[in-house]
């Protein structure tokens, strides 16, 4: 799958011979998660995760420079001990041999002890930052879900990174709000509505939270769902509170729906114009197991609100198979303006600064659970949220 560019950020890690930097002393081990404050300015939050995911490419970009450096080395002078047919059964040779590959074992040793101190560094400073990061952008287990009327965020949390081979580090997966492009989860071996849960619920909250100069508690948010197949029949339940109307489950129910969106975006477009909103970053669309049920006609209408709704601020989720063989051009042309999500344990992807690849998982929450109930209820409840701000 495709990673955006992140934004730009210096990096503070000089290149280093592999050797050299494997037997640097950690100097960041010391660091107090305690420390790590990220205030109440959560448009940094999204910087703050792609550096601290930078951080952890260029150490695993350092380990895996360091073993490949001390194996090239070793079959190097493993070479040299053998060259010479008439010593290379001799104790000289063996020493040689054995001198080799303890020097080998002993940079290596090194530039994983460094590498798991970083990781642990990492580890600590995330569980550190987890409980203070925007809702849409924390883990499901933070406590940031109990405030879901703060400020603004400045990402929006899809999935997680990770490389078992490496180490237990998981980073999480954060885009820029409001979304840059639709975002499309493709079926797969995991199941695809606890992920399409997710996303909707992360783009709800953020798309909610309003400026602290604002007069408004919390900005209205329009969802809505197209499920010809009914696949997401269990998150339309579960949104019912939020919808302004039902699911549309027809196809003469989805050329009206068509119609009303496209409606929404002229009004929108002639209030910017205007100068009577300063954003219309509040609607969510979602639409279930693409292209099935979808005519031409209605795909060049979704297309044209995909890309007029985008760059207002309006958050699309698309979810179904995508054939390689489709000649359907419309179906083409929107498939290039979506980030891919497969819904596959095998997904990876590789990072924007040193090309490592990543396993990727969805964040995930199923729309049945206890949690997610809690959090449709309180974004229906016009009350203030606990431990949001106060609005003025």
């Amino acid at each position: 799958m495709d990673v955006d560019d992140p934004p730009e950020a210096k990096s503070s890690a000089p290149t280093q011979n592999p050797s050299a930097a494997a037997a640097q002393p950690d100097s960041r081990g010391e660091l107090d998660p305690a420390s790590v404050v990220l205030g109440s300015d959560y448009t940094a939050a999204i910087a703050r995760a792609q550096v601290v995911f930078e951080d952890a490419a260029r150490s695993a970009a350092g380990y895996v420079q360091a073993e490949a450096f001390a194996m090239d080395r070793l079959d190097q002078e493993l070479s040299d001990a053998i060259s010479d047919p008439a010593q290379r059964n001799s104790p000289a040779a063996s020493h040689q041999r054995e001198r080799a590959q303890r020097r080998c074992d002993e940079l290596i040793a090194a530039a994983r002890q460094r590498f798991d101190a970083d990781s642990q560094v990492l580890i600590a400073e995330l569980a550190a930052l987890d409980p203070q990061l925007p809702p849409a952008m924390a883990s499901w287990t933070s406590p940031a879900w109990t405030r879901l009327n703060g400020p603004p965020a400045s990402g929006v949390r899809i999935g997680e990174f990770a490389a078992p081979e490496r180490g237990e580090l998981r980073l999480p997966f954060c885009v820029p709000t409001p979304i840059a492009r639709p975002i499309w989860v493709l079926d797969g071996d995991l199941p695809a509505l606890s992920a399409v849960t997710s996303l909707v619920l992360r783009l709800v909250v953020a798309a909610r939270a309003v400026p602290s100069s604002s007069t408004t508690a919390a900005r209205s948010v329009a969802v809505d769902v197209f499920d010809l197949t009914g696949s997401l029949a269990p998150l339309s339940d579960l949104l019912t509170p939020l919808l302004g109307s039902a699911a549309v489950t027809s196809a003469d129910v989805m050329v009206d729906r068509l119609g009303a969106l496209e409606s929404s975006l002229e009004l929108a477009q002639m209030a910017l114009e205007a100068g009577d909103v300063a954003d219309v970053y509040n609607r969510v669309v979602v639409i279930a197991d693409l292209p099935f049920g979808w005519d031409a006609a209605t795909m060049a209408r979704l297309l044209r609100i995909i890309d007029r709704g985008g760059r207002l601020g309006w958050s699309f989720v698309l979810s179904g198979a995508v054939d390689e063989h489709d000649a359907d051009p419309l179906v083409s042309m929107i498939a290039d303006r979506t980030l891919m999500f497969p819904m596959s344990a095998d997904a990876t992807a590789h990072d924007p600064w040193v090309g490592l690849q990543w396993s990727v998982r969805p964040e995930q929450i199923e729309p049945q659970s206890p949690q997610a109930r809690q959090i449709v209820a309180r974004l229906a409840d016009p009350a203030p949220q606990p431990g949001a701000r106060r609005q003025l």
